[in-house]
């Protein structure tokens, strides 16, 4: 018999599925009240507070505990209302928490509750750096991201005291846990705050020179299923098996539970001669939604995963909407020009674009860490040297920043390169709390910023991490201008990119793989050409890959806040960030130029800047946007 106990963690949505699936052998069930959690779109679904309260005391007389997801990001404006939902919950003797936002470890500080935290897979936990750093938090539990293999969440078992939750079965999303914001770009409704639109389940035609004209689900993820591996998860260090399905009925998942419950029960039992059930596979696979995969469990994803003909996708109201493009007509005088002196950094890729920089008045030079195929970018540890030196020469600090995505596979060559090559930096961009945790103890005297990945969007998730040495919050896509007031109240120190492509999506689907034949081995399909998505808008998502064979999905149109310049300084915003990695040198010089002498117009309380603009237009043909970072009405 098993020595460790394991736990099958079923979801409610409703009362009935509540009561049926205690029933049908749940150790836990995991739900939400009627705020503050992921998956708020069905009205008819999650628990008021009266119904939480008799929830814990069903569960509990039954022995059985109860998770409340408290799972989404939040904005300051809604922390007082969350405080006063905290207290409840704690009143009413939950077991547990199940939180995305960082500031609930800074409000449990300040409330002095100690409800054990579980960390959502929103968080995207994927390294055991990561792991360390919700431990030093007081974390008890880890919800880990489901794009990691069995080795990996093997490693992070054996070199952690964290229990283990992972997702058995239920949908699946094609992007990396915590890292699509296409739902926000397109929609300003926000994946990671719970009101996803599901662009990853619409029709695509996949675009290249020779583009396949025919539309296709290239980015709808089957269904996760690994129901005939439970015993290899338990040896990984999995106790906990998530169901995922908070928005079903108990149709649906009474038979998953039931199938569920007997396979833990006899691997519990006996698991030296435990046996997949087949015949309970059959009846699963017979019921199943949409087709199953396995996810990145035993190998990476690959177009099998994908239900291409989306023949078995479930109704969705979600389709494709024509974007706002800036157009000449769309230029504006500021209401005000404030006298203000502001900060411009540039991402560059390349020793060329960092040397164009001279003499365009640039404080600060982001080297990515990121190394994507398309323009070769690596900064080797000669070259990294070369490229501080420079930099410095020209008066500008220099700042290196860790990729969007770090797993576990991928830490051990990261952290080779941070250990050669990060002391010659003025100071770190971290996007994972890995990185955070392992550099810190590296180079404690280093200056830190938290990256966009950290999705951090109000005043107590960054006063959390500046406990931690962190000095600047670079805004992350969740956030627009109508929701920083509480961050520069705190007098929190803001960085906002203002020009540039906007990743909206990475994944580890290669999509330009679909053009290889099926037993044909990687042969840098990527670089043969430039990819993009058409939706049937005729909109551009422009792909391209890292080092790593990643996909990183781009909004139809770059980012362009030219003309918002006055009105965010005047807002208390004043570092501002051109992602230059993506322009040849010859347009990036242009671009910096454009933006150097918009901060000198802002420097001088002058605004002079409608050439400039009609450039811009000029400059990116394939389209700029202001959304939904800004629109009018927010910056009044």
């Amino acid at each position: 018999m098993l020595e460790n106990k394991l736990e099958l963690l079923a979801p409610a949505g409703k009362w009935d599925v509540l009561e049926s699936v205690a029933a049908a052998g749940a150790d836990a069930v995991y739900l939400g009240g009627k705020k503050f959690n992921m998956r708020i779109i069905r009205p008819g679904f999650n628990f008021t507070n009266e119904e939480l309260k008799r929830a814990a005391e069903f569960l509990h007389e039954r022995n059985k505990k109860i998770y409340v997801t408290v799972n989404n990001l939040y904005f300051d404006y809604e922390l007082a209302e969350l405080k006063e939902y905290l207290f409840f919950l704690n009143s009413i003797k939950v077991d547990a928490l199940i939180v995305q936002d960082m500031a609930m470890v800074e409000m449990f500080r300040e409330m002095n509750i100690s409800i054990p935290l579980h960390a959502s897979v929103q968080m995207g936990i994927a390294n055991l750096a990561s792991v360390k750093y919700l431990e030093e938090k007081g974390f008890e539990r880890v919800v880990l991201s489901k794009n990691l293999s069995l080795r990996e969440i093997t490693r992070i078992h054996e070199g952690s005291r964290l229990g283990i939750e992972f997702f058995a079965h239920g949908e699946l999303c094609v992007a990396h846990t915590g890292h699509c914001y296409m739902s926000q770009l397109l929609f300003g409704q926000s994946g990671n705050r719970g009101s996803c639109k599901k662009p990853c389940r619409w029709k695509y035609q996949l675009h290249r020179k020779e583009s396949d004209d025919r539309f296709k689900n290239y980015l709808s993820n089957n269904d996760l299923c690994v129901y005939p591996y439970l015993a290899e998860m338990v040896r990984a260090g999995v106790t906990s098996f998530k169901i995922e399905g908070r928005m079903k009925n108990t149709d649906y998942l009474i038979p998953l539970i039931t199938h569920y419950r007997r396979a833990m029960d006899r691997l519990i039992e006996n698991p030296q001669d435990y046996q997949t059930d087949l015949a309970a596979m059959d009846e699963l696979t017979e019921s199943r939604v949409r087709d199953y995969t396995t996810g990145h469990f035993l190998s990476r994803p690959s177009l099998k995963s994908i239900g291409m003909t989306g023949e078995r996708e479930p109704y969705f109201d979600t389709a494709p909407v024509k974007l706002h493009r800036l157009v000449e007509d769309d230029y504006a005088l500021p209401d005000d020009i404030p006298v203000a002196t502001a900060e411009l950094t540039v991402k560059v890729a390349n020793m060329d674009a960092l040397q164009r920089l001279k003499g365009h008045g640039v404080d600060n030079v982001i080297l990515a860490l990121e190394v994507f195929r398309q323009n070769g970018s690596k900064w080797g540890s000669e070259l990294l040297e070369e490229a501080v030196q420079a930099a410095r020469a020209n008066g500008q600090k220099v700042y290196l920043e860790t990729p969007g995505v770090l797993t576990e596979d991928d830490w051990p060559v990261f952290e080779k390169y941070g250990k050669t090559r990060t002391q010659t930096a003025d100071g770190l961009i971290v996007n994972d709390y890995g990185s955070l945790h392992y550099w810190r103890n590296l180079w404690p005297d280093q200056e830190y910023w938290a990256g966009p990945g950290l999705n951090i969007t109000n005043s107590k998730a960054f006063r959390d991490i500046k406990r931690c040495g962190v000095k600047r919050l670079v805004m992350p896509y969740e956030l627009d201008a109508s929701q920083v007031n509480g961050l520069l109240e705190d007098r929190a120190e803001l960085q906002l990119m203002v020009q540039g492509p906007i990743c909206g999506m990475v994944t580890d689907l290669c999509l330009a793989g679909s053009f290889k034949n099926q037993d044909e081995k990687c042969a840098g399909f990527c670089t043969r050409g430039e990819y993009a998505l058409l939706d049937e808008q005729g909109q551009k998502y422009n792909l391209k890959s890292d080092s790593n064979c990643r996909n990183y999905l781009y909004y139809p149109y770059e980012l362009c806040l030219l003309m918002h310049l006055p009105a965010l300084a005047d807002m208390g915003i004043k570092c501002f960030t051109i992602e230059g990695q993506y322009y040849n040198p010859d347009i990036l010089e242009e671009i910096v130029a454009i933006y150097a002498d918009a901060l000198d117009n802002i420097e001088h309380g002058v605004w002079r800047q409608h050439g400039n603009y009609q450039r811009l237009l000029q400059l990116i043909p394939a389209g700029l946007t202001d959304r939904p970072f800004i629109t009018r009405t927010q910056l009044k």
